[in-house]
């Protein structure tokens, strides 16, 4: 487990409005700062007011045995705060190497929550130095609370969700107006065409064709001429139909007749010629 992720156990530990948690606090603003806190929870309500409680996060062995070499690193802050703590990772210290005045919290096994090893014995440090305010107030600016980050992912998530669903949802309706919009005006330009117009026609709007159109336009014919249109194209395709075969039937008849007339032309022919005897 890392420092991100004991800073996060840490933000849910003090989640909510009775606490303003920020992390990796300077001990002031500008060039007088000089050792940093990394993480600060002060007490907003009547029963948590006065509380500053301090917390150095150590996420390995070997950094938490330098800490042990160095005490005074933290010492200009743990003279700011009433209660100090150490937040180790699962392992990482033993609760007799942590110092008498120093309470102890560690990481469960299985990394979803801080354990109490040993509460901060209390302490009144007296007023804050202002230094230590301003660097205080400067990182709460920058910090968000943990609920508020929650919600705002959770916004967000929701934000990038319907995104997609509504630019779906706008590229079919774009699509559906086209081509509708693309019906409408090649029907509007085969209306043109059986008026005799063109895209590049001047129609006078008071002509007897431009009445005509904005009045079938008006009254909704146009659909319903287009459809008795098509019927009227499809009977007259069955007529021609009809028609060649009844041309075929009547070329054949013809045929029929003329060879019987000239088969009874050939036996009366036969019949009328006289016969002619043998000669002795």
């Amino acid at each position: 487990m890392g420092t991100a992720e004991i800073y996060e156990l840490l933000a849910q530990k003090y989640a909510g409005g009775e606490w303003v948690f920020v992390t990796e606090v300077p001990d002031g603003t500008g060039s007088e700062k000089c050792r940093t806190a990394d993480a600060i929870a002060v007490g907003c309500w009547q029963k948590t007011r006065g509380r500053l409680i301090g917390h150095e996060v150590k996420a390995s062995r070997s950094d938490w045995k330098k800490e042990c070499e160095q005490p005074e690193k933290s010492l200009l802050w743990r003279q700011q705060c009433s209660e100090w703590y150490l937040v180790a990772a699962s392992g990482v210290a033993k609760l007799e190497e942590v110092p008498a005045d120093w309470g102890f919290l560690e990481v469960s096994k299985k990394g979803d929550k801080l354990l109490t090893r040993r509460m901060s014995p209390a302490k009144d440090p007296g007023p804050i130095s202002m230094n230590f305010l301003a660097a205080i107030t400067r990182r709460a600016l920058g910090h968000i609370p943990h609920e508020t980050r929650k919600q705002l992912a959770e916004a967000n998530d929701s934000y990038r969700s319907g995104y997609a669903a509504g630019k779906d949802s706008a590229e079919k309706a774009v699509e559906h107006r086209l081509k509708a919009t693309t019906e409408r005006l090649e029907f509007a330009h085969k209306n043109m065409l059986a008026f005799g117009l063109n895209a590049y026609s001047s129609v006078d709007p008071d002509s007897i064709e431009a009445k005509l159109y904005r009045a079938i336009r008006k009254s909704g014919m146009a659909e319903q001429l287009r459809w008795k249109l098509s019927q009227a194209v499809r009977l007259a395709e069955e007529c021609d139909r009809v028609c060649s075969v009844v041309r075929e039937f009547a070329k054949n008849a013809k045929t029929s007749i003329d060879e019987i007339e000239a088969a009874i032309d050939a036996s009366c022919t036969s019949a009328l010629q006289p016969e002619v005897s043998d000669v002795a």
